[in-house]
């Protein structure tokens, strides 16, 4: 009987041992699980915060851009009565016919040139909308990129969907521009891209140079 006794105490000892070390495992499964999901919820709040960013200089952008045509079309207004006050002078006053014609012409050569510098502004600030368009729609989860700021107003790249072996692998560079020229200031892993770099100081074609990137990244997991 004490011997039963004591093979049952050893179970029951046996089977407390399992069950603790069964809870604690949960435990720390639980703790890693959290902390995890933390890590998740920082980054994808990073990730948001970047986009608000952009948004909110686009619209800057964009006010700027319908300030700008409000102040043009303010000095047009006032050429067009300018313009109608000469042709009245003009009717009225003509022993002054000469020196009329000349503010007249004056004035349709300042009002040309406004016009011109309206017009190259505006093909600017399309082209410019056009590149940043394209760009969004490539620089999205079929590229797996995304992007951080960096340190001294550089923007930091970041790819993944990269790595056949490892899709969450991250591939980044830091790309930061000068009055001169693009500059990479980091890139890990380290691969050689001065001929996209090259490039890219020749065309400004951003797009390009992003996809150049990403293709080196893939040719070093080979």
């Amino acid at each position: 009987t004490e011997a039963m006794r004591t093979t049952e105490n050893i179970l029951v000892q046996e089977m407390t041992d399992k069950v603790d070390g069964w809870i604690q495992a949960s435990k720390n499964q639980l703790k890693m699980m959290n902390r995890e999901h933390k890590e998740a919820m920082k980054e994808q709040e990073r990730q948001i915060q970047l986009a608000k960013q952009t948004r909110k200089r686009m619209k800057q952008e964009q006010v700027e851009y319908i300030a700008a045509r409000e102040k043009e079309n303010r000095q047009l207004e006032s050429l067009e009565r300018d313009l109608k006050g000469i042709r009245a002078k003009k009717e009225t006053l003509p022993r002054h016919l000469e020196a009329s014609q000349i503010q007249l012409n004056e004035a349709k050569r300042a009002l040309g040139e406004i016009q011109n510098a309206v017009h190259k502004q505006e093909k600017s600030l399309e082209t410019r909308s056009t590149e940043l368009n394209k760009a969004l729609k490539l620089y999205g989860d079929a590229l797996g990129l995304t992007f951080q700021q960096g340190p001294a107003g550089c923007i930091r790249f970041v790819f993944t969907h990269i790595d056949p072996r490892d899709h969450q692998r991250r591939f980044y560079f830091e790309l930061f521009r000068t009055e001169a020229c693009y500059q990479v200031s980091q890139c890990q892993p380290p691969i050689d891209y001065s001929r996209p770099l090259e490039a890219l100081q020749a065309t400004k074609d951003l797009s390009k140079f992003t996809c150049s990137m990403r293709k080196l990244f893939q040719e070093s997991c080979y």
